[in-house]
């Protein structure tokens, strides 16, 4: 659902599916991989973090994790938006 951008959608489904089967790491990973799509880093990170603590061994989480520290670094912007 991300693909087109309608996150309220994937929101809707993510919340349905937690619902019926509760808080999976599969759940939290994909609401952490939305959630850094549309920008919310720190959201994104609670979820991701979640999820590791649930399966610390699960290396799509860990690279997750990763992808979000490097997008973190690139698109920080310096005090007062100065270049």
């Amino acid at each position: 659902m991300n693909r087109i951008r309608r996150f309220d959608l994937a929101d809707q489904a993510y919340a349905q599916a937690i619902r019926l089967g509760g808080e999976t790491v599969q759940i939290l990973n994909d609401q952490g991989y939305s959630y850094m799509l549309r920008g919310n880093l720190n959201a994104a990170r609670r979820k991701f973090e979640k999820a590791y603590s649930l399966d610390p061994g699960n290396p799509v989480i860990a690279n997750n994790l990763e992808l979000l520290n490097g997008s973190r670094r690139f698109i920080e912007r310096p005090p007062n938006n100065q270049p």
